[in-house]
Formats: structure tokens, C-alpha cells, sequence
């Protein structure tokens, strides 16, 4: 069938809906849009039951959200009916299903499929109606032949998965290279669906953002089997802040991180537990208020955490500062209160931008901080400290334009990365005329510090500052 979708009125075709609305319904729809999906089963007797959910090949549907969203055009390819006994892997691969076994699928669909029970034995008159190796099912394939306009509003792709504590930096760092956004860790029964298979009793649940459908499913399939990661989809952004209801003023090394959408009178009624935590011996701590939005960065992740101890060490009141992937500007704005007159952050994500411009406001250091999105070759004059938290491949690809900012008698603090990526990195930066003066740890996740000797001179020349 020929279909021009210019022309077509897509309020007047039929509905495609998958499963009960709920998250089932938008991990499948997930799948069909990134073309991991093909086909779908239902029982036969749904189409004597449900009429207006059948349709015929060549016939052309809308695929619809849990929320009503108007997400794709679809086209009913075939339709097969079959006894559920000769249902193949292949058929089930085309599911979006892959991980799963025949026996395992027909499990799932099985004990899904029993809610219907008592409409089904109300429809056929068969009160003792239920599924047997002879129950018809019908496996229907479609293809999508158009994501529709908006289909992506408040509609976020996710990775959810399980591993033993003792994995989580390694895994945390697996899923930043494959492109997640953020990681929260949560309750293994806080996830989206329940694991598979049966869990070690100390295992967690790992949630991991994506920008895309077509990341998160590459990501689903590129993770270790082990881990039982799983392709979901979210609505609506509730969730986005739900971290905010446990977030706590933290002491980490010089700084003390304070909530940014506390009002005065939460402060006021936190004053205990703003006291414990700036209660270490030594200098009094120096307060940065943030309101990371829904950028990664509150300072409580190692790597933030490193890159802040790192730049207490290294910046001075006359410091000209680069903070390269600035995310939620907490290490511009560390930067500034430290003292540096001069802080310029960047980072491809415009609300990052927004963030850290806004995070600047709040902590009265505007003046000090730049936010732009330009990328770092293009940004002009050298710094003497130059601060890079972002992935290791990144690191690495911009190797040449990032030492490149380092002025002569500068330094250089790359975070972001994990033990096992340090060699890799210091090997990408080794002909930059940079020589490592540091190396902490915080677990498994690594920050370094390079130097370079006033005597060397960064690659474009350009003075200190300008």
C-alpha cells in the first residue's frame, strides 16, 4: 500500500494500542518506534471481544501514548492466527522480546492475558474458559511508517537495570559512554517493571536517562545480560524532581551544597542539619546554593565531588577559569565563590547554559561567570585553570583544542572518568606538553590534575586571561 502521508487525515484513522495503558504500553511503543518491534500477539478471542482493536493488513493506524499522544503512523502488514503452542523465537524476537525464551514468553503473555479471564469466559459463556496449548492467538506485524509531530512530548526513554553495589561506578560509567543524561539509583522495587529473573538480596536498581528512543534501546542492548537491563519509557516530568524530596545541605571538602528552591523558612527549619553538616574541623566552609534543574550535577556525584576538591586546590583570587561540560554550573559557581574573577562555562546542552547562568544568579557571582555554548576551540584566550568533568571518549576526542586552553604555569583537572580509563586519557594528553601533578580517587572513579611548566606554551599562544 502506497500512502501519502502529506494527505492523509489522521483524525479520522483508528487507534493502535498496545496493552493496558501503563507503562507496558509505552515500553512497546518505545520498541516500534525505534524498529526493535514488529509485531505484537493478542489472543483471538480479543477480536470477537474488541472489534474495533482489529484490523486488517494494508489497514493504516495511529499508534497512541498511555496519555492520548498521537506518536506514529502505523500500517497492519499480516495477520496469522496459530495455536499458542507453535508460536516460534523468531516470532517472539519480532516482539521486541529477545531475551526471552519461548517458555518464558508464553509465561509473561500467559499471566498478563489472565486479568481478562473472567471477560473472556463472560463473552464465550465457557465458565471454565482458559489457556491451553490449542488457544488460538493472533500474531499481527506492522510497520511504522511516520513519527508524527510532538510525539515526543513529555515522553523520556530509560534504561532501568539491577547490579551488586560493588558495580555501580563501573556500570554508572558504562551507560555515560553509551550516552545516558543522568543516573539515579533507586530500590530495586522502585523500578519501572520487576527483574526477571530472581536478585542477590544486596542488589539495586539503576535508572539511566536518555535523550532518545534510538539511544536507549542501543544502550538496553549493549549492557551486560546480567545487569537485566530494560528499555522503558516515562511520562509526564513528575518524576524528573522527585530526587529534590531527598536532597540534604552536603559538606564536600571547602563547599557546603545548599537546596536552591528552598525558601528562607526551610532553611530556617533545617538549621540543625545545615549546622551537622558544615560541622568539620577546619576553615568554615564556603555555602553554594544549587538548583540543578534537570541537569546532571549536584555536587554529591565522586566526580563532582573531585572536581571540587581539585579546584579548592588550585584556584587563586587572580585564576582565570574554563569549566568545559559546565551542566548545572556547580563547578563555575565553586569556581567564582573561590575567588577567580574570570570564569567562563560551556557546554553543548542549552539548559545547561540556562542553569549555571541561573545557579550564577542565585549565588551573587554573575559578574565572575560566563555560561556559553560555543564549542572549546572556538573560545578564545588560555586560562590558568581549565576543569573538564565529562566522559572519558570525550576527554579523549578533545584532547588537542582542551589543552590547548591551559596557559603556561597552568592546570589542567580532568574528572569523569573510572580507574580503568586513566591510561587511555593520560595517553591522549601525554604530547600536550601537560605533566601530571596529582591523581585522586574517590572509589573507583579518578580525577587528574596536569601541569603545565611556565615554560611550555599552550597551542594558540594567546596570553593568560584574554
Amino acid at each position: 500500500m502506497s500512502v501519502n502521508l502529506v494527505q492523509v487525515d489522521t483524525s479520522g484513522l483508528p487507534d493502535w494500542k498496545f496493552a493496558m495503558p501503563g507503562p507496558l504500553r509505552e515500553r512497546l511503543n518505545g520498541l516500534a518506534l525505534v524498529g526493535a518491534k514488529t509485531g505484537t500477539f493478542s489472543l483471538a478471542v480479543f477480536r470477537g471481544m474488541y472489534p474495533g482493536d482489529s484490523s486488517e493488513a494494508g489497514t493504516v493506524l495511529v499508534m497512541r501514548g498511555s496519555n492520548g499522544a498521537r506518536l506514529a503512523l502505523v500500517e497492519s502488514v499480516s495477520t496469522l492466527t496459530l495455536p499458542i503452542s507453535a508460536v516460534t523465537w523468531e516470532q517472539v524476537e519480532s516482539e521486541g522480546e529477545s531475551f526471552r525464551s519461548v517458555e518464558h514468553w508464553r509465561a509473561a503473555h500467559e499471566e498478563y492475558w489472565s486479568q481478562f479471564l473472567d471477560e473472556i469466559r463472560a463473552h464465550t459463556g465457557d465458565a471454565s474458559w482458559s489457556i491451553s496449548d490449542d488457544t488460538p492467538v493472533t500474531y499481527e506485524t506492522f510497520r511504522v511508517l511516520q513519527k508524527l509531530p510532538g510525539a515526543d512530548a513529555a515522553r523520556f526513554p530509560i534504561v532501568e537495570m539491577v547490579v551488586q553495589p560493588s558495580d555501580l561506578e563501573w556500570v554508572s560509567s558504562e551507560l555515560y559512554e553509551l550516552g545516558t543524561i543522568g543516573v539515579e539509583e533507586l530500590e530495586v522495587t522502585g523500578l519501572t517493571s520487576p527483574p526477571r529473573f530472581t536478585l542477590p538480596h544486596d542488589a539495586v536498581g539503576l535508572r539511566a536517562g536518555f535523550p532518545s528512543d534510538q539511544l536507549a534501546a542501543a544502550a538496553e542492548a549493549a549492557l551486560d545480560p546480567d545487569w537485566q537491563p530494560r528499555f522503558e519509557v516515562l511520562l509526564g516530568d513528575d518524576w524528573l524532581d522527585a530526587w529534590r524530596e531527598h536532597f540534604e545541605p552536603t559538606r564536600i571538602g571547602r563547599f557546603l551544597l545548599l537546596p536552591g528552591w528552598w525558601s528562607p523558612e526551610q532553611l530556617a527549619a533545617s538549621a540543625d542539619r545545615i549546622d551537622s553538616a558544615q560541622a568539620v574541623p577546619g576553615p568554615a566552609p564556603i555555602r553554594l546554593t544549587l538548583d540543578p534543574g534537570r541537569s546532571f550535577g549536584t555536587g554529591a556525584h565522586p566526580t563532582t565531588a573531585l572536581s571540587l576538591d581539585a579546584l579548592a586546590r588550585r584556584v587563586r583570587a587572580t585564576s582565570t577559569v574554563l569549566d568545559i561540560g559546565c551542566g548545572s554550573g556547580v563547578l563555575s559557581v565553586a569556581a567564582a565563590l573561590l575567588g577567580a574573577p574570570r570564569v567562563v562555562g560551556t557546554d553543548i546542552d542549552a539548559a545547561a547554559v540556562d542553569n549555571t547562568t541561573a545557579n550564577a544568579r542565585r549565588n551573587r557571582v554573575t559578574d565572575q561567570v560566563l555560561a556559553i555554548s560555543d564549542p572549546v576551540a572556538t573560545i578564545s584566550g588560555v586560562f590558568d585553570v581549565v576543569v573538564a568533568n565529562i566522559l572519558a571518549p570525550v576527554l579523549i576526542a578533545l584532547a588537542g583544542p582542551v589543552s590547548a586552553k591551559v596557559a603556561p604555569g597552568g592546570c589542567l583537572i580532568l574528572a569523569g572518568l573510572i580507574d580503568e580509563q586513566r591510561a587511555a586519557v593520560l595517553a591522549a594528553y601525554e604530547s600536550s606538553g601537560l605533566d601530571v601533578s596529582n591523581i585522586s580517587y574517590d572509589g573507583n572513579w579518578v580525577c587528574l590534575t596536569l601541569e603545565r611548566g611556565s615554560g611550555h606554551s599552550s597551542a594558540n599562544g594567546i596570553a593568560p586571561g584574554t
